[in-house]
């Protein structure tokens, strides 16, 4: 009985240990996030985050390699929520070129609650030409496996398996995964619209979801620099994304095929 219940004792104290260290964790992941929303991240140093989240530099050393892991471990946490925000709360029963239209609202509504997403995904693909695999030897894999209009892209074994597995800075390779977690939902409510009708653009798959993003990209951007002209024409956020919705629309629903 005795041995029982020091067992037990031990097991939560285990368990608030390990509940101790992930709120540690996420305390520096949010405490760093606003920080790197006031500052570039090169004028960020591992003592700002450490003085903004209330612990030690060593601690902030336990939990994440250098700053470039607190960084990116930020976006792929950004991902993952919205990844599994995505896969629970889109209907079963919408069309192809509803499911696209909801989440690409998601995007405009995310960049105003998380507008370290743009910035970092510039960070991204700056830093990926110093990993050992090239942007291009990986996006190679990936189009020519969206080119075969498959559901799920299967990784195992491929440029982006060994990218991850063997990249210098493993989280940005996650980071990445996350990206790709993220695309392939879009595809898939592409390749959805095709198959029911409600979206007849003939392009590839891949070629429309970009032409997408750098459509959505861009007015995020331009909305971003022209704020203060915005306001003064009268031109809210939400006519913009409304009006942005509507062109993504007519375009998915053309009949373009070059």
């Amino acid at each position: 009985m005795k041995h029982a219940k020091k067992k037990n004792k031990q097991q939560k104290k285990g368990q608030l240990r390990d509940k101790k260290k992930v709120l540690t964790k996420e305390a520096i992941l949010t405490a760093a996030e606003t920080l790197f929303l006031e500052k570039p991240l090169k004028e960020v140093l591992i003592d700002d985050i450490a003085e903004a989240a209330l612990v030690s530099r060593m601690t902030v050393y336990n939990y994440f390699k250098n700053k470039d892991s607190v960084y990116f471990q930020i976006g792929t946490r950004f991902f993952q929520n919205t990844n599994e925000m995505i896969e629970t709360s889109i209907p079963i029963h919408l069309t192809g070129l509803e499911e696209m239209l909801i989440l690409c609202k998601g995007i405009f509504t995310s960049s105003k609650g998380s507008p370290l997403t743009t910035s970092m995904l510039r960070e991204f693909f700056l830093r990926i030409k110093l990993e050992n695999v090239t942007i291009d030897q990986i996006y190679d894999y990936v189009l020519e496996q969206r080119k075969l209009q498959v559901d799920k892209i299967d990784y195992q074994g491929s440029e982006i398996h060994k990218f991850i597995e063997d990249a210098t800075e493993p989280d940005l390779a996650q980071y990445f995964l996350q990206i790709l977690r993220f695309e392939e939902r879009y595809l898939q409510a592409i390749q959805k619209g095709k198959k029911d009708g409600s979206i007849t653009n003939q392009l590839e798959n891949h070629k429309i979801l970009h032409y997408v993003f750098v459509l959505i990209e861009g007015i995020i951007e331009q909305t971003d620099l022209r704020d203060s002209t915005l306001e003064l024409i009268l031109l809210d956020w939400d006519t913009i994304v409304e009006t942005s919705l509507e062109l993504i629309s007519y375009f998915l629903q053309s009949m373009k095929s070059t």
